[in-house]
């Protein structure tokens, strides 16, 4: 993984108590995908959904456009 992104209702704090947390990753192996989220739901003790910006870019621009995903980094 080379980035890491943060986005969706909980960055913006219009989440309820069952809303996931959204990820976006560049770089990504994709033969890692579901232990990535299993690790990551382990770490924020919150489901979490994964999305491959490299195979998504048109979402990724939308996003861009409309809220900047934070970038976390790695």
């Amino acid at each position: 993984m080379k980035e890491v992104f943060l986005f969706g209702s909980r960055f913006k704090g219009n989440f309820s108590s069952s809303s996931d947390r959204d990820f976006g990753v560049k770089g990504f192996l994709s033969n890692r995908y579901f232990s990535a989220i299993v690790d990551l739901e382990y770490a924020t003790k919150l489901r979490a959904d994964l999305v491959d910006f490299d195979e998504q870019s048109d979402f990724f621009e939308h996003l861009s456009k409309i809220n900047s995903p934070v970038k976390l980094g790695v």
